[in-house]
């Protein structure tokens, strides 16, 4: 789901946050009852009413009340999007274990395709959020490599940042010849135009 991915890039923005464990209230028991309760035939109503909630959680901070949402949601649609919503609140309440467990096994059981593609973009990118550059560069270039702009986006700035131009200019060209173009690509092929500074490759 699209909306995971956009999400992931808002959550690694700042410091995270490390969500208390306080008891649910009622209203939030309430969904969590519902979602562990609710038949089959109710189901995806059941999922869109509690990831509209979760997204307001996530939106005003509120991180341990979207974690349990988040755990409520992925327990009953075990899918690739449901897995992505947890290990993107994971990564912000600075749970990183959680969503590397969460992710490696979605990936396990996820064949070839774009949920696949997106799954690899996420652990790069929640790896990235927690310092780990060197262990994101695998997943990210993996997305990348399997056509997600943003991995691409994110490893031409890291190319770029390092100083690596001809790199950046091989994925932001690969990023402009996509349709449509990744906003970022024009900016960053012009970057990597630039003259090199001293030190530079």
């Amino acid at each position: 789901m699209s909306f995971a991915l956009g999400l992931g890039l808002a959550l690694l923005v700042g410091a995270p946050r490390v969500a208390r464990q306080d008891p649910a209230p009622p209203a939030l028991e309430a969904r969590l009852v519902q979602l562990r309760d609710a038949p089959p035939e109710e189901l995806g109503s059941v999922l869109q009413a509690a990831f509209g909630e979760f997204m307001a959680h996530v939106r005003g901070y509120e991180l341990d009340a979207a974690r349990q949402l988040a755990e409520g949601m992925h327990d009953r649609a075990d899918a690739p999007w449901s897995a992505m919503s947890l290990a993107l609140v994971s990564t912000r309440a600075g749970d990183t274990p959680r969503a590397y467990e969460v992710l490696s096994l979605q990936l396990a059981r996820t064949p070839e395709g774009p949920d696949r593609h997106a799954l690899l973009e996420r652990l790069g990118l929640a790896r990235l959020g927690a310092g780990e550059e060197a262990g994101a560069l695998g997943p990210l270039g993996s997305a990348f490599a399997r056509g997600s702009s943003n991995a691409g986006v994110v490893l031409g700035r890291i190319a770029l940042r390092e100083g690596r131009l001809g790199e950046a200019r091989a994925v932001f060209r690969t990023l402009l010849e996509q349709e449509p173009p990744q906003s970022w690509a024009l900016r960053g092929w012009g970057l990597s135009m630039l003259p090199p500074a001293a030190g530079s490759r």
